[in-house]
């Protein structure tokens, strides 16, 4: 048994005496990023492959996600934009410092009324278009919402990965405060 930062400082580990663990952080950022991932494929979620990433996004029909348990209203994340449909959905990649955690991104994606996903190009001109008046809030309460429906409302998202081995990740982002801040406009 390791305590984990020893374990993740470690250029190589001796488990036995002919076997050797060499960079165990980065099989842990491996073995984490694929936790999500299968994670990801359980749920009712589609997935949209940007040029080295994958993004994830709820295919439901379900308007609004509550925010009640975070003293918040709800939010959507999809709609309507014009003659698309709008999916707010994220992508993400572990990081192990200061502490381990996923650096969360966001992304949008649009489907026709088919329900087909429209080409590159027109993707990103309707994400400019649609997404022109979304302001820091509104990107933080699709995240927000986003991870509300991932985990069913519980605080905690659990993803087992042995019989009696669970990860667990926070359903809300770490909250950071800086002395620098930025003033929201107000919407009209």
């Amino acid at each position: 048994q390791f305590n984990f930062q020893e374990f993740i400082d470690n250029h190589r580990i001796n488990l036995t005496n002919r076997t050797k663990l060499i960079d165990p952080r980065y099989k842990t950022i491996s073995l984490l990023n694929k936790v999500l991932e299968v994670l990801m494929n359980r749920k009712e979620i589609f997935e949209y492959e940007y040029s080295n990433k994958t993004a994830y996004f709820f295919d439901s029909d379900e308007k609004r996600i509550s925010l009640k348990h975070l003293n918040k209203t709800s939010k959507s994340i999809r709609g309507k934009s014009g003659d698309y449909f709008w999916f707010y959905g994220i992508s993400s990649n572990v990081a192990l410092n200061p502490f381990p955690h996923y650096k969360i991104s966001h992304h949008v994606i649009f489907k026709d009324q088919d329900g087909q996903t429209v080409d590159k190009d027109l993707q990103h001109s309707l994400r400019r278009s649609t997404c022109n008046n979304w302001f820091n809030k509104d990107w933080l309460d699709r995240l927000l919402a986003w991870f509300t429906k991932l985990s069913c409302e519980n605080e905690r998202i659990s993803a087992h990965v042995d019989l009696d081995k669970v990860v667990s990740i926070n359903s809300t982002p770490h909250e950071i405060l800086s002395p620098v801040g930025y003033q929201e406009p107000e919407k009209k």
